[in-house]
Order: C-alpha cells, then structure tokens, then sequence
C-alpha cells in the first residue's frame, strides 16, 4: 500500500512541479518524479492486479491493461486540445488534478482488500 501512496505522490508532485516552471531544470525533476512515480504506482498495482483472483488472473491482467489504455486515451483526448494551443500550465495542473483521486482510489481499495484464504 505503501508504494501506491508513493508513486501517486511523486506523480502529483511531477505533475505540480510541470506546471509551476516549465524551466529545463523544473521539467527534468519533473521527469524524475513523474518516473518515479509511475515505477512504484503501476509497477504495485500491476503486482496486486495479479494476486486479486489467482484463477482469473489472465482475465484481471487484461482488465488491467485495458483500463491502463483506455485511461491513457481519454486522458490524450481531453489533453490534446490544451496541448494544441500550448496552454502546458494548464494541462500539467489537469493532470494533477486527475492523479489525486486516482492515487487515493487506489490507496484506499488495497487498504481495503483482504486477500483470499490459502
């Protein structure tokens, strides 16, 4: 749980710091964090997605998946217009936005979770 909560902070602080300066050295710490973040954010939850139902896991890893790509096109679709007309503020502050309840939705469903009986 403790990596969920540590990605999706580091991401939200990526996000943050892009739109704060869109300097060379604030997009490079920015990389560093959103990096970091996605390292421990997806990585965990990709490991929890394969435990939640042993016998269903080719079917939990694809549901996974397929919400990872069909988050990742919405979030291109809704960006792309405020990428077009560089408003990187803007986009980077949406992200943000966009992370804080995906991160505490993941926190609290793992905090939540009691694994099934052996």
């Amino acid at each position: 749980m403790r990596a969920h909560a540590a990605g999706g902070t580091m991401m939200v602080l990526g996000f943050l710091v892009a739109a704060i300066t869109l300097s060379v050295p604030g997009i490079a710490l920015a990389a560093v964090l959103l990096g970091g973040g996605w390292s421990f954010f997806h990585s965990s939850l990709q490991t929890w997605a394969t435990s939640l139902a042993p016998a269903a896991r080719g079917t939990s890893v694809a549901l996974f998946v397929a919400a990872l790509f069909a988050g990742s096109a919405v979030g291109s679709s809704l960006g792309a217009t405020l990428a077009e007309h560089h408003a990187y503020r803007a986009l980077f502050t949406a992200a943000a936005a966009a992370a804080v309840p995906l991160t505490l939705l993941a926190v609290t469903a793992r905090a939540r979770y009691t694994p099934p009986e052996a």
